[in-house]
């Protein structure tokens, strides 16, 4: 019998069905490039709504280190790779502005100070709303001083862990001041603090009760700021939030933009850029990060480190076989190894997004007219008022292709909602306590 052949759609192929969905054959109202980015954007969307791009990552441990962090692995699956440059260029082409160069405008309706302000503002609430990126540091403690001054770019630090100089760390719960009043009683000798103050004080300090008795650090998982973003950029800056999500900011921003005053203003298009940006933080809250991982070939226990510090306090102490994988944010990995190691994840990956003409869409094509829908739908934001709302019936495309995807995996495997709620623990928990 002969082997079959299969073809795939390659980039430039699936560029000219976009520009015949547009009817613009000849790229007059848009450009060669405004397709390309339309398309990555649209393939990032899809995984978006199905974690379709699953890899398989070995990640290397390094003896006495807890905390990996993959958006700034070089080679991981989920680096982050997308600048400001790349949200400017956006809303510079769907504002009609684009120059060929970011943040230098065609006309004085807006300025560049107007549109980093409006990316810097909208990156800020995408991760105070989410808190899909995660950062830890650590703050050493002076004995019998229960106060400490947080970094200033702390937002929220939702975690801590005491760690002793000697002895055997262990995760300090979050707790206020009534309680500490209440319950635990502050006038008590100093020893090991118990919890951490969260919630009713500044973001910028936390209170340790009891007071600690000896030397040792505090170490926090927390939501940090990111460099400010100036109006005359010398060089791009890396946005840290995982790249799929990265059109979120840019729906937000021009939400933001045609909210103004005069001739800026547009609530039509305002109120769907807004609802876009909405939509993204709704799905990142649900989205699935590592799905199973293996030590040495032995399936290992994944969860959220809220979950591993109500269940196993002590799942910190590095071991040569750690005995369980924690994950934090949509970006930190906890694998505390006494040794060094290759850990295999499987994980859902940045979307698998072409840049060069030939490179193929390994989608069916079922797939692909919702691809195009989409992308299609983006451009035509440019059309402003209701020609522009008209064509939401191709977000439904994208949307209804997306749920039967995702229902055909769930008949084929048996536990797929199990894996899916792990990259949402952390959030269900941070509200319930």
């Amino acid at each position: 019998m002969p082997v079959p052949s299969y073809s795939a759609v390659t980039f430039s192929q699936l560029q000219a069905s976009l520009a015949l969905k547009l009817n613009d054959p000849t790229s007059v109202f848009y450009t060669a490039p405004e397709l390309v980015w339309a398309i990555q954007d649209s393939l990032r969307m899809w995984n978006c709504l199905t974690g379709d791009n699953k890899v398989t990552y070995p990640l290397n441990l390094t003896s006495g280190t807890v905390w990996y962090d993959l958006q700034t692995i070089t080679g991981s699956p989920r680096q982050a790779t997308l600048t400001d440059y790349d949200i400017y260029k956006r809303i510079q082409y769907l504002l009609m502005e684009w120059s060929g160069t970011p943040l230098t405008l065609l006309t004085p309706q807006f300025t560049a100070a107007d549109i980093s302000t409006a990316v810097q503002l909208k990156r800020d609430e995408f991760l105070l709303r989410t808190n899909c990126t995660r950062s830890t540091f650590t703050l050493p403690v002076t004995p019998n001083t229960p106060t400490l001054n947080m970094p200033q770019n702390n937002i929220a630090a939702p975690r801590a862990y005491w760690l002793p100089l000697f002895g055997t760390p262990f995760p300090l719960p979050k707790s206020d001041s009534f309680t500490s009043t209440a319950y635990l009683n502050p006038g008590l000798t100093p020893t090991d603090p118990q919890t951490f103050s969260s919630g009713m004080e500044s973001v910028l300090t936390v209170t340790l009760d009891p007071p600690p008795n000896a030397p040792g650090t505090v170490e926090f998982i927390s939501t940090l700021s990111q460099p400010t973003l100036p109006a005359s950029p010398l060089a791009p800056t890396l946005i840290e939030i995982p790249d799929d999500f990265i059109p979120a900011i840019m729906w937000g921003a021009i939400g933001y933009l045609l909210s103004f005053s005069l001739e800026a203003n547009d609530k039509l298009r305002a109120d769907y850029a807004n609802s876009r940006f909405d939509q993204f933080i709704d799905i990142i809250t649900k989205y699935p990060f590592i799905m199973t991982a293996k030590i040495q070939a032995i399936p290992t226990y994944v969860d959220a480190v809220e979950v591993l510090d109500y269940y196993s306090p002590s799942w910190r102490v590095t071991t040569a076989t750690p005995s369980v994988i924690g994950t934090a944010g949509q970006n930190l990995v906890a694998c505390p190894s006494a040794i060094n190691q290759v850990i295999t994840l499987f994980m859902v990956a940045n979307a698998d997004v072409p840049v060069n003409g030939g490179d193929e869409i390994n989608l069916g094509q079922e797939v692909l007219d919702a691809i195009v829908d989409y992308a299609a739908l983006t451009l035509l934001f440019k059309q402003g008022g209701a020609e522009a709302k008209a064509d939401q019936e191709m977000m439904q495309s994208m949307l209804t292709v997306a749920a039967r995807r995702n229902s055909l995996v769930r008949e084929l495997s048996i536990y797929k909602n199990n894996m899916d709620k792990v990259g949402g623990r952390e959030q269900e928990i941070e509200v319930e306590t």
